[in-house]
């Protein structure tokens, strides 16, 4: 059996209300749902709350798998009902046991934008609103000049920026099937420059690691979840906890 969830009930973290930790798989899952019961045009230009949350979590997930291949470790992704952050990502490991939580602000540019000039304000707008120190930006580059707007964002970026890293994340498409091929991602900042990506037609990168000691296997009705443990639970919740004081600590 495929297991494609941890848990995607909303609870409380310090008097925030989240979306706790769902993996990508789940994400992407409930994306072909949503697209499937309400249509590619609603999909993409619903004022929904739910859906828009849904828009999201497309470049969030999909990210998510391709920094997998480069570390090795599962990313979960969670989404606090207010933001900022737009997300969050969380993996851990054993022995001993470690958690690595980071704060996203997430930035699309559609494909209704039409100039290299209209993305860098989008960009702009983002690096100069003044994020926490801790946070990192993801700019979701939706459009069909991905690859050429990318490479000049990287050489018009000035120096650092006010983020932890500034990261892109642009589609490859098939062109006989016109079906997402790949998904790309690139690190601006800081230098050197990082490149990886992965390839949904070969299914590279779509499978769960095996479990962790500090995690279970549980059934609900007809799906499957994963739950930590309890002593590991208590841990997690402390560190998202401290996190979340860290963050309004920098405000």
């Amino acid at each position: 059996m495929e297991v494609k969830y941890l848990n995607s009930e909303a609870v409380e973290i310090d008097g925030q209300k989240m979306v706790y930790l769902a993996s990508p798989h789940a994400m992407i899952e409930k994306i072909f749902e949503a697209l499937s019961l309400i249509g590619p045009e609603k999909f993409f230009s619903s004022p929904d709350e739910k859906t828009k949350k849904l828009r999201e979590s497309m470049a969030e997930s999909f990210f998510a798998l391709v920094l997998k291949k480069d570390s090795g470790q599962d990313w979960w992704v969670t989404q606090p009902e207010k933001d900022p952050p737009d997300f969050i990502l969380t993996s851990w490991t054993e022995n001993p046991i470690t958690v690595a939580v980071a704060p996203f602000e997430l930035v699309e540019i559609p494909p209704r934008c039409v100039s290299f000039e209209g993305m860098m304000d989008i960009v702009r707008g983002k690096l100069n609103k003044g994020y926490p120190s801790n946070y990192h930006l993801l700019a979701f580059v939706n459009n069909e000049n991905s690859i050429d707007w990318i490479e000049r964002l990287h050489r018009e970026l000035e120096g650092g920026v006010p983020f932890q890293t500034l990261w892109t994340l642009h589609l490859l498409q098939n062109k006989e099937t016109q079906t997402i091929s790949a998904a790309v991602a690139n690190r601006l900042r800081p230098l050197p420059l990082g490149h990886s990506e992965i390839s949904f037609e070969s299914g590279e990168g779509l499978r769960l690691s095996p479990l962790p000691s500090f995690m279970e296997l549980v059934k609900n009705g007809d799906r499957s979840f994963i739950k930590f443990n309890e002593e590991f639970a208590m841990k997690l919740r402390k560190e998202m906890m401290k996190e979340l004081r860290d963050r309004r600590a920098t405000h």
